[in-house]
């Protein structure tokens, strides 16, 4: 992934604290953010856009923070430094992630004009469209479910 100048300046003239910068960084880099429970390991960043991340943390905090240690949370939560990455790259692939637990249901469906019988995982108890014949369908029955068989397969729908 490639984050440029332009959105790094966005960010810090957008945040009135520290923590909201790094937030924003991360969750240009997890576009999951809001799933995830903790990280394990940091993202690394080319060294061009290290150092420009770097140096925009000391100049808002020297402005906004002037009681802390400049760049400290930045130390503390920021992205590592890879020299072998493109200027403005950021890699993620030696970071792991500990997602939060979300509550699915498994619904189930019966067609009452076809007969088609099916179930599927929503993060709500909502209608779906029988397989067959389009027609849409409430369920007859749901079980809440930690998390879905296969993520990618639960799909988030609105009650209509």
């Amino acid at each position: 992934m490639i984050i440029t100048k332009e959105e790094v300046e966005r960010i810090f003239a957008s945040s009135s604290h520290q923590a909201e910068a790094v937030e924003a960084l991360y969750r240009m880099v997890f576009p999951d953010y809001n799933d995830i429970l903790k990280f394990q390991g940091f993202p690394e960043a080319g060294e061009r856009l290290s150092r420009l991340i770097w140096d925009k943390f000391f100049e808002f905090d020297h402005t906004h923070h002037p009681e802390v240690m400049a760049g400290g949370r930045w130390m503390n939560n920021g992205f590592s430094t890879n020299k072998e990455l493109g200027e403005w790259e950021v890699d993620i692939l030696k970071v792991k992630k500990a997602m939060k637990e979300r509550v699915f249901f498994r619904n189930f469906y019966q067609c009452p004009y076809d007969g088609a019988k099916w179930h599927d995982e929503w993060t709500c108890m909502c209608n779906d469209r029988c397989p067959v014949c389009d027609a849409e369908i409430e369920p007859y029955e749901s079980e809440e479910i930690i998390s879905p068989s296969t993520t990618d397969q639960a799909r988030s729908k609105a009650h209509n």
